[in-house]
């Protein structure tokens, strides 16, 4: 071989060397994390997308708060997306929360989407919300959840369902602790409808 010949496979290999190691630390960044444990909260297969997207992609979501009054709130996601301008909301689809109150009564909540804030646990629900407890079943559109103040609020088309009757409003407000709920119109000329089935 000639020296040019030496020296053009010695730059090749640099080259390629340097390569190889730029591909190792850009592609450890983005490998995938089975499980995250932070503050009680944990995080399944976090994987991060294109940094164009500002965003990251999680599977399999599980999110757990505990109130003054022990009450427990339990979130789960098939997956979801951090905002990127507010790392503590996470939009999220497929979800399933289960509220265990004190008196070790449950209130489970289904819904298509949610979006969840992880320091305050408001929760907006949004798409075929439906909330079951006891023998008592609410449908409805969006559910606003302010898990430290016990309250929730379902609104858009609900449908309130038990063993008595079948109701239909705009809005039902309930206190999580008491089980009260309160029914709303949105114009105040519209009636609550209410179907017994006692007969």
């Amino acid at each position: 071989m000639t020296k040019k010949k030496i020296l053009q496979f010695c730059l090749f290999l640099f080259s390629l060397i340097i390569l190889i190691i730029i591909l190792k630390i850009y592609l450890n960044k983005n490998l995938k994390i089975s499980e995250i444990e932070l503050d009680g909260k944990i995080i399944k297969n976090l994987i991060p997308i294109e940094a164009s997207k500002e965003a990251n992609i999680i599977k399999d979501i599980i999110y757990s708060a505990t109130d003054k009054n022990e009450n427990e709130y339990i979130i789960k996601a098939n997956y979801g997306t951090i905002d990127s301008k507010n790392s503590a909301i996470i939009d999220m689809v497929g979800v399933t929360a289960t509220i265990y109150l004190k008196d070790k009564n449950e209130i489970l909540i289904l819904s298509k989407k949610a979006i969840y804030n992880d320091t305050t646990y408001d929760t907006r629900f949004i798409e075929d919300v439906i909330v079951t407890y006891e023998n008592n079943k609410i449908e409805g559109n969006n559910l606003d959840l302010f898990f430290t103040e016990n309250l929730m609020s379902v609104y858009d088309k609900v449908i309130y369902n038990n063993d008595d009757m079948i109701l239909h409003a705009d809005q039902i407000d309930m206190d999580l602790t008491t089980k009260d709920t309160k029914t709303f119109m949105n114009n105040i000329l519209d009636k609550v409808n209410i179907n017994s089935k006692k007969k």
